[in-house]
Order: structure tokens, then C-alpha cells, then sequence
């Protein structure tokens, strides 16, 4: 029963065959700029590499692997409780953070030492974003949030709409701030140190506005789960059946991706993740209503 086709595997399915199938068709060329530094990945001096030349899902690789790195680079200046804005907002930018490997070893490393301890991610998903998402998407979405809870980072999500053109960014209140911005990015990724006092002030606005107007509310990653699952119109008993019937017996068999650019860890972990969670969540409220 695992692996029954519905939303979650058909999800699941569709996002592995369109990266596998794009960056395999890449390889060769994608092979040649794994040794490219990140200035040149991102089309900046005279590298050899050409975004437009490239399929989109290769795009989305080479765009997401350089504004990793170059954050990575920057991690003794952004050192201490970091808050992060991410601009992802549909299934199929999402489920990068699920597929992508440089992108689960890139969210391994920028961990925090203390589980939500005060690194958070926030999100701005508008609620037509949300109606003009088809199911499977919005589960890819759901679970690449709870990924990132997985590893104690806590996440906001706010509907504002005047916020989604936000580039990505990763601030440090009252230092610094990287931007970092592959997402809807034309004509190619953006990245930048900053620690102009204007740009921290209106970086510091923008979080301070997602924290304090959250949808998704909560104390604890199984509430932001169980609030984030209900804004995105899953059904969360459903989402805890089914991502415990993935988590024990994992998707490899389901959608085993050939490229060595992709990976099922960070699914199989955000599918455990969520079921463990919404789980607990939901016998907390049972136990606090008898």
C-alpha cells in the first residue's frame, strides 16, 4: 500500500522524473563545470558554462548549487542565529530541496547547533499560490517545509503578496545579509554581501513581518506542521498515513532518480519527519481533550 498512486506518490514520481530526465540530458555538459567556482557558475566572468543552453531543470541545478555555495562561502560572516528568506513558492521549486543533493548537504551544514533556537526560514506563499497549486504540488511543497524543520529550523509562512518578489536572502540582524537568489531569476542567479545599514533595516522588516503575521503559527514543528498542512489544504491524517507508509519502507523502489546530482535522503527524512510530527501532534490534542 505504499506505494499506491495518489498525491503523494504521484508528487513524488513527476518531480524525480522531470529532474532525472533534464539533468541526465545535461550530464556531459554539467560534468565539465562541477570544478567551476561559484563566480562562474552563475555566468559571471568568462566561464564556459551558458544557463540558456542548459534544460530548465539544469537551470534550477546550476542556479541552486552556486547560491549554495556562495552562502557556504560566507558562513564566518553570517555566523550566529541567521534568518533566511526563501522564494520558493510552487511544488516543483520546492521539491528541490528534496531531490537536489548539493542542496540536503547545504542544508546539513547550515544547521543550527540548538533546534530552534532562533534560525528560521521564512516563506511568502499568497493564498492564489496556493488555489493555483495542484494537490501533488502543494505536498511537495508541505514536505520540504517540514524538511527544514527536521533539521531545527524553524519556519513562518505569510501570505503577503507585495513580499514574493523578495529576493532570497540570509540575514544576520544588525551585521550582515547575503543575497542569494535563483528562484524566478532571469537571466541568471543574483548573489551579494551586504551590510549597508538601509538594506539590514529593510531585510530585518521583512522577517520581523513574516514572524510577527505568520499563517502558521506554533510553539512546536508538529503545530507549524499541522498549520501549515491546513493552509495548504492537505488533509493531515491522510498526510500522517502516508508518509509513515513511505517512511518505512523509503521511495528508492518507488522513484530511484539515475543522475548523480539527485538523491532520495531528504525525502525519505522529511516523510519520516512528518509522520513522527503530525502524529504527535495529533495525540497531544486528543490527550488535551479528554
Amino acid at each position: 500500500m505504499a506505494y499506491e498512486l495518489d498525491d503523494l506518490t504521484y508528487g513524488i514520481l513527476w518531480a524525480v522524473a522531470g529532474f532525472d530526465s533534464a539533468v541526465l540530458g545535461d550530464d556531459a555538459v554539467l560534468h565539465g563545470e562541477d570544478s567551476l567556482p561559484p563566480q562562474q557558475l552563475l555566468g559571471h566572468g568568462r566561464g564556459p558554462i551558458a544557463l540558456g543552453d542548459l534544460t530548465d531543470g539544469s537551470q534550477m541545478l546550476v542556479g541552486s548549487r552556486a547560491c549554495a555555495e556562495f552562502i557556504l562561502d560566507q558562513r564566518d560572516e553570517l555566523a550566529g542565529d541567521p534568518v533566511f528568506w526563501t522564494r520558493e513558492q510552487r511544488g516543483e521549486e520546492a521539491a528541490t530541496w528534496l531531490l537536489f543533493e548539493h542542496k540536503h548537504r547545504y542544508l546539513q551544514m547550515m544547521a543550527p547547533e540548538r533546534e530552534h533556537s532562533g534560525v528560521g526560514r521564512a516563506f511568502c506563499i499568497p493564498g492564489p499560490e496556493v488555489v493555483a497549486s495542484p494537490t501533488y504540488e502543494r505536498v511537495l511543497l508541505f514536505l520540504a517545509i517540514a524538511l527544514m524543520e527536521s533539521y531545527g529550523v524553524t519556519t513562518w509562512l505569510t501570505d503577503e503578496p507585495d513580499l514574493q518578489q523578495t529576493d532570497g536572502f540570509v540575514l544576520v540582524p544588525g551585521h550582515r545579509a547575503a543575497i542569494a537568489t535563483w528562484v524566478r531569476a532571469a537571466p541568471v542567479p543574483q548573489t551579494a554581501m551586504t551590510g549597508g545599514a538601509r538594506s539590514l533595516r529593510a531585510f530585518a522588516d521583512i522577517t520581523g513581518h513574516a514572524k510577527a503575521h505568520t499563517m502558521t503559527t506554533g510553539p512546536t514543528p508538529g503545530v507549524r506542521l499541522s498549520a501549515t498542512a491546513d493552509y495548504l489544504g492537505l488533509d493531515r491524517p491522510w498526510l500522517i498515513r502516508r508518509c509513515g507508509q513511505l517512511a518505512a519502507v523509503g521511495t528508492t523502489r518507488l522513484a530511484m532518480p539515475r543522475s548523480r546530482h539527485l538523491s532520495l535522503g531528504a525525502l525519505d527524512r522529511a516523510c519520516a519527519y512528518v509522520a513522527a510530527e503530525l502524529r504527535s501532534e495529533a495525540g497531544d490534542l486528543v490527550g488535551a481533550t479528554r
